[in-house]
Formats: C-alpha cells, structure tokens, sequence
C-alpha cells in the first residue's frame, strides 16, 4: 500500500498516528498477532524490549586518521519523541564504546540539538579507518552536569600549558607521526601535568600524618626579617594561599 507520509533521519521506526489508524479502518488483532489496514493483513513481531531512547548516528562518510583524534559529526535519532520525565534540564552524554574495531568513542556531554553533533573518537590502529554514513556511534544516556571543573591541559589561546605549546619546544627532528603521539600521550594524562606555578594539584590516594607523639605544643616569637625580604615573604604567602597550600 501506499501512503503519504513524513520522513526523518531522526525517527528510526515508522510510526502510525491516530488519525492514519481511523481513515484506514485499522483492525489489531491481538490473538493472531496481526493488523489489518485497508484490507491488508500484516503481522506483527515482538523485537524485544528497547534498550535506548536516544543515539547519535553519522551524518557523512568519514575517515578516522591512523593514531588519531577528531570529531565526528553525527546526528539525533530519537525512539519515542517524549524524552525523559524531568521538570529539570537533561543533559545528553555519550557511552564510551568501541565503535568499530580500533575506533573507540569518549563518554562526554554533547549539545542538546538533532544535527551536527560533534562525537570526540579515537583510531589506536596503523590503518586509516573508513566509516559509512548512518553508522551507529553511541546511545545517549541522561545525566544532571553538577558543575565545571576548569582543570588539566587546555587547547584554546593565552597562558597556561597545552599540547601543542609543549610538542613546539620539542626538538625539530622529530617526526609529524611523533609528534601525533606525543600530543595524544599528553592529551591523555593531562591530569599530571600543572598549568602553571599555581597549579599543584591534590590526591586522596595517600596521606600523611606528623606523629608528635605526647610533646607539648612550641611557642616561638616571630622571627624578624630584613625589610628587603618582606615584599618577597609576603608574595610567597599570597602564592601559597592561591594555591591552597595553607
């Protein structure tokens, strides 16, 4: 049968709207398994309970450089057009998987919008990897976003430390494939490395306790300084308290 209708890359399955169903003269016949629309008999198959309501696909063919980053472009597809039931603003975060063999998708908070939705993956393989439109990147799962932490290497321009500003100190003999990796490899472990002078960072792996044992407290008069250290005395403290230390 034909009928006229309206079509999304949005919308995975058809979808029968009231209005269809009663200018059809739908029939569902529950016991046989079936649905009669205009005289026609189709039957009707259980494919299980749906595990998503909510994934990116690929909008265009792609290719993933060899040991390389880049952001995919990939639209919304929706299962149901109700979303989640929250009075509270949803965030939308990708599922960390591997999409093909050797390409693998972060899990981090897309923009909430149905086109152009930009998908951070990764090629670890020595091969260029090709990836066809309508190609299923991630679910979507919902998450609240409790805040932003402005930490670890930053890309953009001004002070501070990024990859790339480290990669240009390196010594020019090294190769563009090097450089690649070293720009991964730091992007990576980024956590471990400070922006600046202020930057120390913290950790709750390992602790440290001063036993003084039964000893009574000390108290010392306060030492006298020549003028000519206070400045730097007191920019030393102004430091130590930015960067939490005291």
């Amino acid at each position: 049968m034909t009928i006229t209708g309206l079509v999304s890359p949005h919308v995975s399955e058809v979808m029968l709207a009231i209005g269809f169903l009663k200018q059809e003269k739908a029939i569902w016949n529950f016991d046989l398994g079936e649905v009669i629309l205009s005289g026609y008999r189709h039957k009707v198959c259980s494919r299980g309970r749906q595990s998503w309501c909510r994934r990116v696909i690929l909008q265009n063919d792609s290719e993933v450089p060899v040991e390389s980053e880049m952001n995919l472009s990939t639209s919304v597809q929706y299962s149901d057009l109700f979303g989640p039931k929250s009075n509270e603003f949803v965030h939308w975060v990708t599922n960390a998987r591997e999409v093909t063999a050797g390409v693998y998708v972060s899990r981090t908070v897309v923009p909430d919008h149905d086109e152009d939705v930009p998908v951070r993956v990764i090629n670890v393989t020595k091969n260029p990897m090709v990836m066809k439109a309508g190609t299923i990147i991630s679910d979507l799962d919902s998450a609240q976003v409790c805040g932003v932490q402005n930490g670890g290497i930053r890309f953009g321009q001004g002070p501070g430390l990024t990859p790339l500003g480290m990669v240009d100190n390196v010594d020019r003999s090294m190769s563009d494939e090097d450089r690649r990796k070293l720009v991964s490899l730091l992007t990576e472990f980024s956590s471990a490395f400070s922006k600046d002078e202020d930057d120390l960072g913290w950790t709750d792996i390992v602790t440290h306790a001063i036993d003084t044992g039964d000893s009574k407290p000390v108290r010392q008069p306060l030492r006298i300084h020549l003028p000519a250290h206070l400045d730097a005395i007191q920019q030393h403290v102004s430091s130590m308290l930015q960067q939490g230390v005291i």
